[in-house]
């Protein structure tokens, strides 16, 4: 298994995320923002949400699309609700089932054994560094998508 340490740890906050004012028009507690969204699942984007899940899995590596350090919407589905605004600063690279599997990684992912989304090699673990849950999720217009994310999607969302 390998793994990419980085110095920041997760940060969970309401707080609008610093470090992105050039993705951010402020008023007050209301924020206009322009980002790509990511596709989650539900129940796996409330996981995220609730700090349960501190790794998204995936099978190809967060650097495919050039997503590491990038201001996200979290696009909840099926319905592709717009529910947060999330982060990944690096992944880890399950190389074997056993790694993917351990007790160790399955409290990172909450992946068991036998779900539908069970071992392909090789798995990524995208692991989270921020993440905001929206006071009203929405659902966005006017986009185009793949499988995985979006086209950049403007909003103004309440963040307090």
């Amino acid at each position: 298994m390998e793994h990419r340490q980085t110095e920041n740890p997760i940060q969970r906050t309401n707080q609008p995320m610093k470090p992105f004012k050039h993705f951010i028009t402020e008023t007050n507690n209301s924020h206009t923002l322009n980002l790509r969204g990511l596709f989650v699942r539900k129940p796996w984007s409330q996981y995220l949400l609730n700090n349960s899940k501190i790794e998204e899995t995936r099978t190809y590596s967060i650097n495919k699309f050039k997503l590491n350090n990038e201001m996200l919407w979290l696009l909840e589905t099926p319905k592709a609700k717009a529910v947060g605004i999330i982060q990944f600063h690096n992944e880890t690279k399950y190389n074997t089932k056993d790694e993917f599997y351990s007790p160790e990684a399955i409290k990172k992912h909450l992946v068991q054994p036998n779900s539908k989304f069970e071992w392909i090699k090789p798995k990524y673990g995208w692991i989270v560094s921020k993440i905001v849950k929206l006071e009203i999720p929405f659902i966005p217009e006017n986009y185009t998508k793949n499988r995985i994310f979006t086209s950049h999607i403007k909003a103004t969302v309440e963040i307090s």
